[in-house]
């Protein structure tokens, strides 16, 4: 019953914090009441461990408010994945949701969506449109120029 997930924790909206104010049979020995509930997972997703189930703290902080959970994806609108504040965050499509993504850590370019293609000596711009499925936007000789056509696709 997700009614029961209000009797052992409290969320405070305004920073998106959830405290312990009850302990669970599966929790009694672990939680202290009063105490932070969550860790933060190698991922930058905070998870919180109630009833023997893992819950993402941010679909959580849409439940405690909406009293529903989330039928689409939960966005973290300013890309901080443990800011679970509710002005934060926002239903979003999988393709809403990707698009809000940080660049990739192997991006070398510096640029979302552009990285340098050895085989033609070019940049090449790509955009992802939703279901694994990419949309080429060219090559390009110059950065900026990819860039730009990353920015305004033509498509």
């Amino acid at each position: 019953n997700p009614e029961k997930i209000k009797d052992l924790l409290e969320y405070d909206p305004d920073t998106g914090i959830f405290t312990w104010i009850g302990k669970s049979a599966t929790r009694a020995n672990r939680t202290k009441v009063g105490s932070q509930a969550g860790s933060l997972a190698q991922n930058g997703y905070t998870i919180i461990s109630i009833f023997g189930n893992r819950i993402l703290a941010h679909r959580l902080a849409w439940f405690f408010v909406y009293n529903k959970f989330p039928d689409k994806h939960i966005d973290h609108i300013n890309g901080n994945r443990n800011d679970n504040r509710i002005e934060n965050l926002r239903e979003a499509t999988k393709e809403q949701n990707n698009r809000n993504c940080p660049k990739r850590k192997d991006n070398t370019s510096g640029i979302k969506g552009v990285h340098w293609d050895s085989a033609t000596k070019k940049w090449l711009a790509k955009v992802a449109v939703g279901n694994g499925v990419q949309k080429y936007l060219g090559r390009y000789d110059d950065i900026e120029l990819a860039q730009l056509g990353n920015i305004y696709p033509r498509f």
